[in-house]
């Protein structure tokens, strides 16, 4: 079986190729649901894309933050516990011009630090192993999302999540198997 390919649908890397690595678990988002999620997205922006910092938490493939970076994003940070997908997030990252930072690690422990703020967050976890309530509960209780940031939140369409208090939903729709939720920040 030959190695997965995603591509880049919009912005100045429109078709650019991204490889996916195989690691169990990981199921980038499908072309159609970023489509569907960047069209929703964009119209509820604050500010320009070009003017937001981007963290793509549990980055997987990095098709979230690539795609983003496509659109003009100012910055992209990815977070990528997985040795093997980080070593293909890397590889990824030689071939895009923008300011991209790519580190290993807990997701989590990024939301317990003082790091800088984001004013786009996707979160995106391995379906399984996530307890998405207590995943945002952690988003909001941290400094790293800026005052009317967003989060974007996939989850299997089977579980209903409680959203902490600090956040307004803008848009709650399934795709296929996916719940995309959409949130911003009102701390």
């Amino acid at each position: 079986m030959g190695r997965a390919v995603i591509r880049i649908i919009a912005g100045k890397y429109r078709g650019k190729k991204l490889m996916v690595a195989d690691v169990d678990g990981l199921r980038p988002t499908t072309d159609r649901t970023r489509g569907a999620l960047f069209n929703l997205l964009m119209h509820r922006l604050s500010k320009p894309l070009s003017e937001m910092d981007v963290l793509d938490a549990f980055a997987g493939s990095g098709a979230l933050g690539f795609e983003a970076l496509s659109r003009g994003a100012q910055s992209v940070t990815f977070i990528e516990a997985d040795t093997k997908a980080l070593h293909q997030l890397r590889a990824s990252q030689q071939s895009f011009i923008g300011v991209t930072d790519v580190r290993k690690g807990d997701a989590y422990a990024i939301f317990q630090t003082k790091a800088k703020r984001f004013d786009l967050i996707f979160l995106d976890p391995p379906f399984g192993k996530t307890n998405f309530e207590t995943l945002l509960k952690c988003v909001a209780a941290s400094t790293c999302l800026a005052p009317m940031g967003l989060v974007v939140l996939e989850h299997p369409t089977e579980i209903d999540i409680q959203i902490p208090r600090e956040f307004a939903v803008l848009v709650d729709r399934a795709y296929g198997r996916s719940n995309i939720v959409i949130m911003e920040y009102r701390n």
